[in-house]
């Protein structure tokens, strides 16, 4: 299975965070933050973390069309991010095969949207040993969408 996540938002209209793009391919995991590959600290002018999404998938020897799940945190307006989803992989990977998955009908079957912190659990519940564990995240805050400072939540990989 091949899985990847993007923060902060392609959509979001202000930099929250550096952005940055995670890969998981089968057992092996490729993440890097797009400040290391432009040398700008919070680029402002990248839609997304495109250079570390290419450079990841160069390095894993994968495409766009390899990839069975895109993650993305949450966004207020979920219908308007849907339709600029298509866009976004146009403008970035010059393709329209993600176009039947952009709408409310059938998004479910190739993106994932998470609230902020729910993507820090994730990743600590996903890499743990355990097949279920307690996980908590506690930051300075989540983005635009989520504003909560501590969840905690137990994990359960079934």
């Amino acid at each position: 299975m091949n899985i990847v996540s993007l923060y902060d938002s392609p959509f979001s209209s202000f930099v929250t965070h550096d952005r940055s793009a995670a890969i998981i391919s089968g057992n092996k995991i490729y993440a890097y933050e797009e400040a290391k590959l432009s040398t700008v600290k919070e680029d402002g002018y990248a839609i997304s973390a495109e250079r570390s999404i290419l450079a990841g998938f160069k390095e894993l020897n994968i495409s766009p069309d390899d990839i069975d799940f895109w993650v993305f945190p949450k966004v207020k307006n979920f219908k308007e991010q849907l339709k600029t989803l298509n866009l976004y992989f146009k403008n970035i990977f010059g393709t329209n095969k993600f176009e039947k998955y952009c709408n409310l009908k059938n998004y479910n079957k190739k993106f994932i949207f998470f609230d902020h912190h729910e993507l820090h659990m994730a990743l600590a519940g996903f890499t743990s040993p355990f097949k279920k564990c307690l996980t908590v995240s506690m930051d300075g805050g989540g983005d635009y969408a989520d504003h909560n400072h501590l969840v905690a939540k137990i994990f359960d990989r079934q």
